[in-house]
């Protein structure tokens, strides 16, 4: 999942990569969204997209909550299986200096950190990211979480 630093009101755009696991195939039905759950309790918010643009390639766009710190969760559900990712926590910040300021003090070498995917890619071919790439596809510029399809499970 890539997207830009989190500014409330802001909209943002989520990119989500899905594939299952266990054949390498792209998720290709339903929608994907994306939950805030306040780290303080509270009602979540929920940002849903459309149907996948592509086979595997989902897009979510919205505006985040409220600036603070938040769980937040990919979630899919699609006709025969479910799937829940708990991403850990996220900040949402008041304003867009202040995100830009926070993104670019994430070091390079961030290991949760992965500028691009490219699905059909084993992931033994993938790199971490280097000086080498150009700035506007590091990921102090853009932030990711590598989120794989691994826990699907049936519907009974």
């Amino acid at each position: 999942m890539e997207y830009p630093p989190l500014v409330a009101g802001h909209t943002a755009l989520f990119a989500v990569h899905l594939t299952t696991l266990a054949d390498f195939k792209p998720v290709t039905s339903d929608q994907a969204r994306v939950e805030f759950t306040p780290e303080n309790d509270g009602q979540p918010t929920a940002l849903a997209g459309p149907q996948p643009s592509r086979p595997g390639a989902f897009r979510v766009e919205g505006a985040p909550p409220a600036a603070g710190r938040y769980r937040w969760a990919l979630v899919l559900d699609a006709p025969g299986f479910s799937d829940r990712h708990d991403l850990g926590p996220v900040q949402v910040f008041a304003d867009e200096a202040t995100a830009n300021a926070e993104a670019a003090k994430r070091p390079a070498e961030d290991a949760a950190a992965i500028a691009y995917l490219k699905a059909a890619r084993p992931s033994s071919q993938l790199r971490p990211p280097d000086a080498s790439w150009p700035r506007s596809c590091h990921p102090s510029a853009i932030r990711s979480a590598l989120v794989p399809c691994s826990r699907i499970s049936s519907r009974g």
